[in-house]
């Protein structure tokens, strides 16, 4: 197993740290596809694991337009209740 499968592991799991190596990890330009996107899916990940926060808490931390802070928003909140006990 290489170090990245082991921090995938860990942000499946809801470990910030992972998350925040990961989304560090995107702003090496060409590590991402879409890095404002990943970035925002990431942190509303984040916020929706340590402070069970609403999307209004935290919007503003998101980057870019609205359209695209509301799609990163439902996306992580997909993510988030596709992972085993995270359902709510």
């Amino acid at each position: 197993m290489m170090l990245a499968d082991h921090l995938y592991a860990m942000a499946a799991h809801g470990d910030i740290a992972a998350l925040e190596l990961i989304k560090n990890g995107c702003k090496v330009p060409g590590a991402c596809s879409d890095p404002v996107f990943t970035r925002n899916v990431l942190t509303s990940l984040e916020y929706q694991f340590t402070r069970d926060a609403l999307p209004a808490a935290y919007v503003g931390q998101l980057e870019g337009p609205d359209a695209e802070r509301q799609r990163a928003i439902e996306r992580a909140t997909a993510l988030r209740r596709s992972l085993p006990g995270r359902s709510s």
